[in-house]
């Protein structure tokens, strides 16, 4: 499943909820897989903050067990019945080697606006600077070229990557463990945090 922090994705809350736009669970029936839905014609206001730690195992996004801490507000402007999103996130993330305890922290500070579709997918396009994982990501830069899993050697597109810049994005099967994310960064940089904290340990 592809997840995020802010601004795009399905991510650290509880069973892979959207730390953003979508707000999808497993449970959630498609007609309602943004969960963003609006009574009326009046635009509705959301603030969260999303302070959780979350550990992945081996292979579950690096090669290496990792560990995510998140402190992230977000605010978001939801309109036109649940279809149009505005979304604006700062704090900050951790990502640590728990074999190495190696970590990096990362800045996020992003706006997004969101368009929700009819059948079960979200698009749109923002700037700034963000946190994506999992195991279903297609990165790619106009400058990097194909980023996600370039040096890794994986069956599917899996890692975590730290995007700065102006991009666009899609997200299909937002509310099923299919969900996959592609992210296109037309104007900035991406970091492969996986090939940075890869680090070496005896035995592994």
């Amino acid at each position: 499943m592809f997840r995020s922090l802010t601004s795009i994705a399905v991510g650290l809350t509880a069973a892979a909820a959207l730390v953003s736009p979508a707000y999808a669970t497993k449970a959630t029936p498609p007609a309602l897989a943004n969960g963003l839905s609006v009574t009326g014609d009046k635009a509705e206001v959301q603030n969260e903050h999303i302070k959780e730690t979350q550990k992945l195992g081996k292979n579950e996004a690096c090669r290496f067990p990792v560990k995510i801490q998140a402190d992230v507000r977000i605010r978001r402007v939801i309109t036109n019945g649940g279809d149009d999103v505005y979304e604006r996130a700062r704090g900050h993330v951790k990502v640590t080697n728990r074999w190495t305890h190696e970590s990096l922290s990362f800045r996020i500070n992003d706006r997004t606006w969101i368009e929700v579709d009819d059948k079960d997918g979200i698009a749109g396009y923002g700037r700034g600077q963000f946190l994506a994982f999992g195991d279903d990501i297609t990165v790619k830069s106009h400058r990097q070229g194909h980023v996600s899993a370039a040096n890794r050697g994986h069956e599917r597109n899996e890692g975590i990557y730290y995007v700065q810049g102006k991009y666009k994005f899609s997200i299909t099967n937002v509310s099923s463990e299919d969900a996959a994310g592609r992210i296109y960064v037309k104007r900035g940089h991406v970091l492969d945090v996986c090939k940075a904290l890869v680090g070496h340990r005896k035995g592994h």
